[in-house]
């Protein structure tokens, strides 16, 4: 009798562990020839489109999500492959999906990517046989309905549980929303077995950088956001996982540089005193980045941090005025942003400061202070972004409760560099505002960065 040694099912029988042979008739199914059962092999392929002219620095860090997902899928014995369509192109996707014959193909993708992803789906349809297309990630969460005339299922939320659903059973309605999984040390670390790590160059300092998540959901209400996707309820995997990941980065690929991907990666101070705890002890010579909202760090606990090797600190800051961060829904003020790069600035950990420009409320006026703001403030690195309401949200759904008008709602044309949200402070009779912000923008980018340059 042979022993079982199988990855998936598919190689020997689960009863007696006898060799299987494929069946040349039905699909992905395999036959013991002792037992005389039939196994059948499940096949899943993940997709993440291209981001590339969509973000600056698409393709420097791995699809999480995806990794998540397919982590979760191998756990309950299903065979999965996974493109990251920023290093694979279309035509290579379709050739290796044509090889794999999957019985499910999975793309996650944000609003912005609606179009690529759109494309890759309808490509799919006509190069592969019947295939059983699920839509999932940000933008499907947020705006199902958008993606039934092309994909056979949508996924509302996490994936992790859907997706298995989906493979497993087949369900008769087309939407699918699982339960968020409140125990996630339960879903295996992402499989970035399946990616070509060293395709990833993302860097802070000069040290090549991972990615990871240790958290799901975030508590904020900010207006122009959508939290469909993961909840506005904080979810965490514990220390002991969180560090145990940050290992196998270092002793796999040599990564001494890590970047959380958290919303608010202070939520639970107790959990981030834990894991500074365990840095210590477990990896001493590490550095890490990770984003949070000032309202939610004591100077007590950034000096924990600094101290389990804590370099840069980003936050959400949005704009220097506080009538506009309270029509934004951000919840806190600019004495709380002051307080904690002070604080930050005493300890040796620099600061990035992420900006929004027509926020509700928001005027040119409003926007030069900002801009004057952030200088004063001698952050060490700042991003100003032109406002997007996301489907889903406050904002996309209520424009006119915030003063704010939706240009377009037309998902192909949807980036997140272009001005489609108006804002009736920014309005000039002479030059149209979609013109006028974006002018605009170019303008405090080149001022920031001159600033900056001469400040280094």
């Amino acid at each position: 009798m042979r022993r079982k040694t199988q990855v998936f099912p598919g190689k020997y029988c689960p009863e007696c562990g006898y060799i299987l042979y494929y069946s040349n008739i039905e699909k992905n199914k395999y036959v013991c020839k002792r037992c005389n059962i039939v196994v059948r092999e499940w096949k899943v392929y993940l997709i993440s489109p291209s981001e590339r002219g969509i973000l600056k620095n698409a393709g420097d860090r791995p699809p999480l999500g995806i990794l998540y997902i397919a982590s979760y899928l191998r756990k309950n014995d299903i065979n999965v492959k996974v493109a990251d369509m920023n290093h694979k192109s279309l035509d290579e996707v379709l050739e290796e999906v044509e090889r794999f014959n999957p019985d499910c193909i999975g793309i996650s993708f944000t609003t912005p990517m609606f179009k690529r992803a759109m494309i890759v789906a309808r490509k799919l349809k006509k190069f592969i046989p019947n295939p059983k297309l699920v839509a999932g990630g940000p933008h499907p969460s947020a705006d199902p309905e958008s993606c039934l005339k092309v994909f056979d299922y949508v996924v509302v939320g996490e994936g992790e549980k859907a997706m298995l659903n989906i493979v497993r059973n087949e369900p008769e309605e087309r939407i699918i929303h699982e339960p968020f999984i409140q125990d996630l040390d339960s879903i295996p670390r992402p499989a970035r077995d399946l990616v070509i790590m060293w395709n990833y160059e993302l860097e802070q300092d000069g040290e090549r950088t991972a990615t990871l998540i240790s958290s799901r959901g975030c508590i904020g209400g900010c207006v122009y956001c959508s939290r469909k996707s993961l909840g506005n309820k904080f979810r965490a995997h514990s220390a002991e996982y969180v560090v145990r990941e940050m290992e196998e980065l270092w002793e796999s690929y040599g990564y001494t540089s890590f970047y959380f991907l958290d919303d608010i990666f202070t939520y639970d101070k107790k959990r981030v005193l834990e894991i500074c705890k365990l840095i210590k002890v477990l990896l001493p010579k590490i550095s890490f980045r990770i984003t949070t909202r000032a309202d939610m760090v004591t100077k007590t606990l950034l000096k924990r941090l600094k101290g389990a090797g804590l370099k840069i600190l980003s936050l959400g800051i949005e704009h220097a005025d506080n009538d506009v961060l309270k029509k934004s829904g951000k919840g806190m003020t600019v004495e709380d942003n002051e307080r904690i790069i002070k604080w930050c600035k005493e300890l040796g950990i620099k600061v990035k400061g992420f900006f929004i420009l027509n926020l509700p409320g928001a005027s040119i006026n409003t926007i030069r202070k900002t801009l004057h703001w952030a200088k004063e403030m001698d952050l060490d690195d700042a991003d100003f972004y032109i406002l997007t309401a996301f489907p889903g949200s406050c904002l996309w759904n209520n424009p006119e409760n915030f003063g704010m008008k939706i240009l377009d709602r037309d998902f192909n044309y949807f980036q997140a560099r272009q001005n489609l949200t108006q804002n009736i402070n920014i309005l000039n009779k002479n030059i149209p505002q979609k013109d006028r912000l974006l002018k605009y923008w170019k303008l405090v980018m080149e001022d920031w960065k001159k600033w900056k340059k001469r400040r280094n």
